[in-house]
């Protein structure tokens, strides 16, 4: 196999990540670079991960609002929260947002 010193320099200095691509991870060194075509049909092929029914939404929801309605139980606690008052606050008016969803 050839020798690659750029390749060898960047990964020592840490920048080896600079050779990785995203979207084509598994091309081998001296393969012709995709093209724009390529990149429009990798998008296209791609699943799209925000499409879940509106029962598992609804299900979301549901939980987010049963585990900050607990949160909120727990009040200004210490012992759990780092800075509890702050907290606490945050938390009810999550809860009145998420009462707005839904």
């Amino acid at each position: 196999m050839k020798k690659q010193p750029l390749k060898e320099k960047l990964k020592a200095i840490g920048g080896g990540h600079l050779l990785n691509e995203s979207t084509w991870e598994n091309r081998k060194f001296g393969e012709p670079l995709p093209t724009m075509a390529d990149y429009k049909k990798a998008k296209q092929n791609k699943v799209n991960e925000a499409s879940y029914s509106p029962k598992h939404v609804k299900r979301a929801i549901y939980d987010m609002k049963d585990w900050v309605d607990k949160l909120v139980k727990v009040g200004e606690d210490y012992e759990i929260f780092q800075s509890a008052k702050a907290s606490a606050s945050a938390l009810k008016k999550i809860q009145k947002l998420l009462k707005q969803v839904g």
